[in-house]
């Protein structure tokens, strides 16, 4: 079953340029030339056309800057703000409702519902994973000699446990859908979705929080 278009989800898993405008605050007391190389993992990410002059650690990270507009104009509504924590429950708990309401054959539904749990606990490993990232780059920025090789290894430690977990989310999903025929994903695929938006925003302002 051709599932491509249910993946509206993947733009989600790169967000560390959204967890450093959260940490990038803390930086305004560095140097010119420091503070400059730290907000071009920001400002450095005109969308998919920019220029390739654009330096590490932006790079990784340029191809869905701009995605932050959206996760800004989110953030700035009103009403409760849940930590991914509590956004990872109620969606996960919307899905399960979901499968429950529209797979009528008992095995599939016994086998999705034990997926979404494995979709929530990944979900969850990575919301952890996510929230260390943020607290070693706030510690290392405290740092004013810290050199430019600690944030490198920083990031590319990031980058690693970000590609590991999003494979891990990817296999799920595909085998999730699997399970559904055309017309019962039309209606689940689109709760599924609402568990990676709802998170990349909680996880973004987490980081701009804690």
């Amino acid at each position: 079953m051709d599932v491509s278009g249910a993946l509206p989800f993947a733009q989600s898993w790169i967000f560390a340029e959204k967890l450093l405008q959260g940490t990038l605050r803390g930086s305004l007391g560095r140097s010119a030339s420091h503070r400059a190389w730290m907000l071009s993992a920001v400002d450095c990410c005109g969308g998919p056309t920019t220029s390739a002059s654009c330096t590490e650690p932006a790079a990784p990270l340029r191809q869905l800057c701009w995605e932050s507009l959206r996760w800004l104009l989110a953030s700035g509504c009103a009403g409760a703000k849940p930590t991914p924590d509590a956004a990872l429950e109620e969606t996960a708990r919307e899905l399960r409702e979901s499968v429950a309401s529209n797979i009528p054959d008992h095995n599939r539904k016994e086998q999705m519902l034990a997926l979404v749990d494995q979709i929530e606990s990944n979900q969850s490993d990575f919301s952890a994973v996510a929230l260390e990232f943020v607290g070693k780059f706030r510690k290392l920025n405290t740092n004013y000699d810290a050199p430019r090789a600690s944030f490198d290894e920083l990031f590319s430690e990031f980058q690693v446990q970000r590609i590991q977990s999003r494979d891990r989310i990817l296999d799920l999903h595909f085998r999730f859908a699997a399970l559904a025929t055309a017309d019962e994903w039309a209606r689940i695929g689109r709760v599924e979705a609402k568990i990676y938006d709802e998170l990349v925003i909680a996880r973004a302002r987490q980081a701009g929080t804690t």
